[in-house]
């Protein structure tokens, strides 16, 4: 052992750097960005899968009066917008995933000796989490038509 490594039982158990270490044991910050990277290029991908055919089978059946060019560049139009949507989604939840793992590490757990104030707080966190996600989801349609 080097002069920069500490021997874990040397470590408090009631410090950060051993939240933090422990935090690093199970799943690096390597794997989370990787994971994170991952979810942008598959739901890139997914939403160009999905939305070409779609786009193509849509535009040729209703955009009748539209010159073959135009045509293509609404296609291309519409599928990029659906990918870089669905990619930055992908993204958003990956990141809020990795944050909840790293908040849930952080964050004391109730043990059963105590009132429970740490769990409390993180069912707290995860409550307002899934409010405001619901609420974004709700009211994302009916926003942008009244702009």
């Amino acid at each position: 052992m080097n002069n920069n490594e500490t021997a874990p039982h040397l470590i408090d158990a009631g410090t950060n750097h051993d939240r933090l270490h422990n935090i690093s044991s199970t799943t690096s910050a390597w794997d989370e960005a990787a994971a994170i990277i991952s979810g942008l290029i598959g739901g890139g991908r997914y939403g160009l899968k999905i939305r070409i055919p779609h786009a193509f089978v849509m535009t040729f059946l209703f955009g009748n009066k539209l010159p073959f060019r135009r045509k293509l560049q609404v296609i291309a139009k519409l599928a990029a917008e659906h990918s870089i949507n669905l990619a930055s989604f992908a993204c958003l939840y990956k990141f809020l995933l990795a944050s909840l793992k790293v908040l849930s590490r952080l964050i004391p757990q109730n043990d059963g000796s105590g009132d429970g104030g740490g769990a409390s707080l993180h069912s707290g966190i995860l409550r307002r989490l899934i409010e405001s996600v619901v609420s974004m989801v709700i009211n994302g349609p009916f926003s942008s038509s009244f702009k």
